[in-house]
Formats: C-alpha cells, sequence, structure tokens
C-alpha cells in the first residue's frame, strides 16, 4: 500500500462504519417498543402507546379492542378530530358520561388538547374504542393508527398490542 491509497482506503473504511452504524440505528428504532419512543408533530407529543389484545377471540367483525397514549402540547390548544385505522370499521375516542345516574362509556366527538397541557387516554378513563375489527390483533402485533388533529395534522402510530395482563406495567411507564 502506498501513500497515495491510504486515504481512499481510509474515506473507505469510514463510509462502511457509517453504513453499519446506520443499519443498527435502523433496527433498533423498529424494534423499540412505541410505548417507549414518542412521535412529535407541529408542537404535540404523541407517546406511550399501547393496546391490550381483545380477551374474547371470536368473530373478528364483532370484536373490539382499545387503545392509549399520552399526547402532549407544547402549543396552542388543538384537537384530535378523527382516527382511521386499516384493522377497524370504526375508531373512535370514548369519554366518560353522566347517562341516567350512571357514569359510562360513550364516543367524544373531538378530543381538547389545552394549549401547554397533556392529555391521557388510559384504562377505565378517556380511550380510543376500535370496533368491527378485521382480524383479531395478538400481542407482539402493531396497530397502526392514524391520529388527525385540527391544527397539527396527521400523527401515525404503530401502536404495540400487549398481553392483558401487562396492562398495569404498560400503565406505569406511561405516567413516566
Amino acid at each position: 500500500m502506498n501513500a497515495s491509497t491510504r486515504p481512499a482506503i481510509a474515506r473507505a473504511r469510514v463510509a462502511r462504519a457509517t453504513e453499519w452504524t446506520l443499519l443498527c440505528a435502523l433496527v433498533a428504532a423498529c424494534s423499540t417498543p412505541a410505548a417507549d419512543t414518542a412521535i412529535s408533530a407541529n408542537g404535540l407529543i404523541v407517546r406511550g402507546a399501547f393496546a391490550p389484545e381483545p380477551l374474547a377471540a371470536g368473530d373478528s367483525a364483532s370484536a373490539t379492542m382499545s387503545a392509549y397514549f399520552v399526547v402532549e402540547n407544547t402549543r396552542d390548544a388543538d384537537t384530535l378530530d378523527a382516527i382511521a385505522t386499516p384493522v377497524a370499521a370504526h375508531a373512535t375516542v370514548h369519554a366518560e358520561v353522566q347517562h341516567g345516574g350512571m357514569v359510562i362509556m360513550m364516543p367524544a366527538v373531538g378530543l381538547e388538547i389545552p394549549a401547554h397541557g397533556t392529555i391521557r387516554l388510559r384504562p377505565g378513563a378517556r380511550h380510543v374504542m376500535l370496533e368491527g375489527l378485521s382480524s383479531v390483533p395478538r400481542a407482539g402485533d402493531r396497530v397502526p393508527l392514524v391520529l388527525h388533529f385540527r391544527h397539527a395534522g396527521v400523527v401515525r402510530l404503530a401502536v404495540p398490542v400487549i398481553r392483558y395482563v401487562s396492562i398495569d406495567s404498560a400503565v406505569e411507564a406511561d405516567a413516566r
């Protein structure tokens, strides 16, 4: 090896190392559960997403499941106007409503995200309800959700499906 070829060899080694670093980062990003990641879009941060697998595995068209996540707003107030997913006929936010002296969960029209505030969708409270599933997701699967915000626009999530018995640890991770 002469002095004139050393820079070219050094550049090739750096390029190869860079390719490996990028490949490793991509693999790590794709294998990290969404519950550990945050998606940022126009002042909103969506994090801590998870969906417990449905308890009943009957007919998928009659099966339902829920999804949970946290939305942090670093700007002016915004509204989650719609949710779409290819795995369910309907995806809506459900919230507690007083009805006949009882508290029940009903579809909500728009979910306000206050300016510089945080909204948590969690079990027993506001949540995303997926109804009319095209198939029944199982633990380890990911459910694609497309969130349509009035001002921030579209946020795409790949929500990890967890075993129902893992729900407590997912809620605890969300609190962090």
